[in-house]
């Protein structure tokens, strides 16, 4: 892929562990949540340069999340103040000709998307997991996990196809 420079925004600690990407700018939701009461929740890093703390841990523990953390983070991520100057500075800076997000069941992401969209204009593709679409049969799923997907979904639809469904509807490489 001659000419094609990929640039990542992660929001997960480590970073990529691939040649590909030349530059990320990075979010957590520690990161995000400091934000809340001072500092600043994102920060740019070269991967020519890759900082030996962001290389991600063999130790994590994995934890079972249950809708209500996927709540608590929706509004960590809604309070925070990642969309600092620094942020709009890195998409300008990178001029992309496409946005590619995984979304997954994330509305956060959504919002990611919508910023960087207003800034640069360009065409999105994303990636939307199925469990976003697919739920457990009903008598395993609570009330609250029923209205956090049905958000999901709703804000998936409206931020991401509405903009760009004659754009896509245009293109013969659209399967």
């Amino acid at each position: 892929m001659a000419g094609v420079r990929i640039f990542n925004i992660c929001c997960q600690a480590g970073c990529s562990d691939n040649t590909i990407v030349e530059d990320t700018w990075q979010m957590t939701d520690i990161s995000v949540l400091k934000s809340i009461f001072r500092g600043k929740a994102g920060r740019h890093i070269s991967m020519a340069q890759v900082p030996e703390e962001t290389t991600p841990s063999d130790n994590r523990i994995v934890v079972r999340r249950t809708t209500m953390a996927y709540l608590i983070r929706e509004l960590i991520w809604k309070l925070g103040h990642w969309y600092e100057q620094e942020f709009r500075n890195f998409i300008v800076n990178i001029n992309p000709d496409i946005l590619y997000l995984p979304i997954y069941r994330s509305g956060y992401i959504c919002d990611i998307q919508k910023k960087a969209y207003q800034i640069t204009k360009c065409p999105i593709v994303c990636h939307i997991s199925d469990d976003v679409y697919s739920m457990p049969p009903s008598s395993q799923v609570s009330p609250l996990k029923r209205i956090y997907y049905k958000w999901i979904r709703k804000k998936i639809s409206l931020k991401i196809w509405q903009k760009n469904t004659t754009q896509y509807s245009k293109s013969p490489f659209i399967l």
